[in-house]
């Protein structure tokens, strides 16, 4: 089924969208976010999910995938931080399993050389601050 508020705005750009927005009043730009590979566009609802420092034990990393809809995008929050990564191969595995619609986040990712190649590309995680090249494990969990 197509979604009839996101499928109009896809065959606009984002800086057009972003422009709109301004004008509306309504600032819609991510700043410091940019796309992993040429070529990225994304348009689907968000599905936004908050990380926080983790607890001790320490919590869930992707659980949320499962609440994911087919064509939406998973919109990370992790505080720009670089010092640990909420995205990397195995969960872009997942999303395509899902049919995600594609991955924005507010921090770093990994293993993306391996997640652009092949079927996961599509929804792999198309706008990050950076690819991270280390994993840092247990350091966040996504907020209750």
């Amino acid at each position: 089924m197509t979604d009839p508020v996101t499928h109009p705005l896809a065959r606009f750009s984002a800086a057009t969208v972003s422009d709109a927005l301004d004008r509306l009043g309504r600032p819609g730009s991510l700043l410091g976010i940019a796309p992993l590979f040429d070529g990225a566009r994304l348009c689907g609802r968000a599905f936004t999910v908050r990380y926080v420092t983790a607890g001790s034990p320490p919590g869930t990393v992707g659980d949320y995938l499962d609440d994911v809809a087919p064509g939406q995008v998973v919109v990370l929050d992790n505080g720009g931080r670089t010092d640990c990564t909420v995205w990397g191969d195995i969960l872009t595995a997942m999303a395509a399993h899902r049919g995600v619609g594609g991955t924005v986040i507010d921090g770093v990712c990994r293993d993306v050389r391996r997640a652009l190649d092949g079927a996961t590309r599509s929804t792999a995680a198309a706008a990050s601050c950076a690819p991270a090249r280390t994993a840092w494990r247990s350091r966040t969990s996504a907020a209750p």
